[in-house]
């Protein structure tokens, strides 16, 4: 099923909380991969929460 797109590329908001966007991202740290996972708000483009975990390679 395809969902309807609500946001229509317009990446910025009038009203925190109104708008969230994910990031992850995968870099090597001491031999492991490791992600980080992001939250950002799109009207105060500040991080709204984040987390970070890594895989043993």
């Amino acid at each position: 099923m395809i969902k309807e797109n609500k946001i229509k590329q317009s990446f910025h908001s009038k009203r925190p909380d109104q708008k969230w966007y994910a990031d992850i991202t995968e870099f090597k740290l001491n031999g492991q991969k490791t992600y980080l996972s992001a939250l950002l708000d799109a009207c105060t483009q500040e991080i709204v929460s984040y987390e970070v975990s890594g895989i043993q390679i």
